[in-house]
């Protein structure tokens, strides 16, 4: 779809900004949005935005981690991570782990029937068989 001039303009329609490969969750939550709910693909079957891992106790707090880390650690944001150096008081509703939950969120209206649902092994077979 990146490659394609029919999706790049069905895109630009609707973000007003060019297609490409999403460098942010931001990024990875508008290109989601825009490709989710209908068969851009052709094969007669809708297509959905994400695919992410999202069941309880299946690594669905690695894949949140992956989507705080970027605003709850980065070279703007001084001391710990999951706790404060000083007072050891937990960092979970920092800013940064807020904002990688709101977009966590906001892509969660993007995935497949069931996607609240998907372990690793789903996440996987959604995103390559197709279903995304």
């Amino acid at each position: 779809m990146f490659e394609n001039p029919e999706m790049q303009a069905k895109f630009k329609e609707a973000t007003g900004r060019d297609l490409t490969v999403p460098a942010t969750w931001e990024e990875y939550n508008e290109v989601a949005k825009v490709f989710s709910g209908w068969d851009w693909d052709g094969d007669g079957n809708p297509n959905f935005g994400s695919a992410e891992v999202a069941k309880r106790d299946d690594l669905m707090f690695s894949a949140f981690i992956s989507r705080a880390a970027p605003y709850a650690k980065n070279p703007n944001v001084k001391g710990g991570f999951f706790f404060d150096l000083e007072t050891m008081e937990p960092l979970i509703n920092s800013p940064g782990f807020v904002r990688g939950l709101e977009l966590f969120v906001a892509a969660s209206k993007d995935w497949a029937p069931g996607g609240a649902n998907f372990g690793l092994g789903d996440e996987i077979f959604a995103f390559g068989g197709g279903h995304r």
